[in-house]
């Protein structure tokens, strides 16, 4: 645990700011793509590629549960169609079947 009193993943890092800024920019590379984010904590990235980017599909995960219930209710308070979902990294580079599971393949 970390960052807050409800962990790391609920906090918006700079760095998902920068990214989220860096791809409502350059939105056409989203387009139609099939988005994963890992550690997605509250969504924000994953929120900005589904609302802004035109996202076929998008997946975010973290390993945390509280980070992915965070992470649902903001997708829902931003009408943002993404699946959220909890996931270790570790075991989808164990066991390809969770990818698929996930809905992958992604772009």
């Amino acid at each position: 645990r970390g960052g807050t009193e409800l962990g790391f993943g609920a906090a918006v890092y700079e760095a998902a700011i920068v990214l989220s800024d860096f791809l409502a920019i350059h939105r056409d590379e989203l387009r139609g793509k099939r988005v994963l984010e890992l550690g997605c904590g509250a969504g924000l990235v994953s929120i900005v590629c589904a609302k802004l980017g035109g996202a076929a599909a998008v997946v975010a995960t973290d390993g945390d549960a509280t980070s992915v219930a965070l992470a649902a209710a903001n997708a829902k308070r931003n009408q943002a169609a993404i699946r959220v979902e909890p996931l270790l990294w570790a075991d989808a580079a164990r066991d390809p079947a969770v990818l698929a599971r996930l809905g992958g393949p992604f772009d």
